[in-house]
């Protein structure tokens, strides 16, 4: 390393750059994500080099691994670095967020006062706390989707029929059901229908034939509704992202 102090802590990684080993990947299309961070550095360009898509998921992992966006660390160099440690191309950035192992860039964004920065303000530059809150709120409805997805079948909402009831009647524990307690609307059929959770959630009991008492059976209902919201939700915003493609072709 040079001895220079201007080059000592070089935070754009034009030093660890040019220490780097040049590697040779093979050609692949980049992901969604790798070809976001490319456009945002080179706004203007042919088609990405391999080492250009390499050098943006080498620098996807270094942020990922902070929990922390690559976009955002990139416009908050751009706000305040100016001439060589302005970062411009994909291999200078994955250089700047590794940092010789120093990982400088990065630090000096988390620790940055974004609260009392005037020009990250006015750049519209996330600071880590908000894109910690945005990313765990992306994890929860990730979350949420893959439930409803891997949970199709879980739940029954059909009608319950008189026969329906009898192997209820028989699957409910005998034990367990003196000491329990009556639900609201479990005395007749017709009562029973106008809570669909709870239809869902005998139907559950009547196939898996599985011993049950009425607080259970409450607990049952509770995860059907719990459910049914999250498909509604979900099936609500795949409904407006066809109509949105729709408008779009």
């Amino acid at each position: 390393m040079s001895s220079n102090p201007k080059n000592s802590f070089d935070d754009s990684g034009v030093e660890a750059e040019q220490e780097q080993p040049q590697e040779q990947p093979q050609h692949r299309e980049p992901t969604d994500a790798e070809l976001a961070l490319l456009e945002a550095i080179m706004p203007i360009h042919e088609d990405f080099t391999p080492a250009q898509i390499d050098a943006a998921r080498k620098a996807l992992v270094i942020t990922d691994a902070a929990d922390t966006d690559a976009i955002e660390v990139l416009k908050f160099n751009r706000v305040h670095k100016k001439g060589d440690l302005h970062i411009r191309r994909p291999e200078q950035f994955c250089a700047a967020v590794q940092g010789s192992g120093t990982f400088r860039l990065l630090n000096e964004y988390s620790t940055h006062d974004f609260a009392n920065c005037k020009q990250c303000r006015e750049a519209g530059v996330k600071s880590p706390d908000t894109v910690a809150k945005i990313r765990a709120y992306e994890r929860e409805q990730e979350s949420e989707r893959q439930f409803v997805l891997a949970n199709p079948c879980q739940w029954d909402w059909a009608d319950l029929t008189p026969e329906t009831m009898e192997e209820f009647k028989n699957v409910v524990n005998p034990e367990r059901k003196k000491n329990g307690f009556l639900p609201v609307g479990c005395s007749l059929p017709a009562e029973i229908g106008k809570r669909p959770s709870l239809v869902a959630a005998i139907n559950y009991v009547v196939r898996t034939k599985e011993p049950v008492d009425w607080l259970e059976l409450g607990d049952l209902a509770k995860e059907a509704a719990e459910y049914a919201d999250l498909w509604h939700k979900w099936n609500k915003k795949a409904k407006a992202a066809s109509a949105g493609l729709e408008e779009v072709e």
